[in-house]
């Protein structure tokens, strides 16, 4: 469900404008945004509990999933409120500050910016 929001929300916002050359349906993606999103960043945010990761103290592939997801939603100006959802905002802090994923963001952030 996280995955198809933040691909209506990516792909019309990001890659049909800038990469495919095509207007984005953007009542979807604010649609998915407003109605769809919510929700689901609650889900996490009480999932994540008192836990440094999804399913404990130790990365596991959800948190891959989940954090690729949270980048696309960051290239789109999603931000997390660390007021709303503290642990969901630590959660995306902490994965955004590891090595792979700092190199990688940086290089998105890049190319998206030199796209606009």
């Amino acid at each position: 469900m996280l995955v198809g929001c933040g691909a209506k929300m990516f792909f019309n916002r990001i890659v049909a404008p800038l990469f495919l050359k095509k207007d984005g349906n953007l009542a979807a993606a604010d649609r998915a945004e407003r109605e769809e999103l919510p929700p689901l960043l609650d889900y996490l945010e009480r999932e994540l509990g008192t836990k440094t990761f999804l399913l404990g103290e130790q990365l596991t592939i959800a948190d891959l999933a989940v954090a690729s997801v949270l980048v696309n939603l960051s290239h789109v100006g999603v931000e997390i409120d660390p007021q709303q959802r503290p642990r969901l905002r630590r959660y995306q802090d902490l994965m955004f500050k590891r090595p792979s994923f700092a190199l990688l963001l940086e290089r998105e952030r890049t190319i998206l910016a030199s796209s606009r």
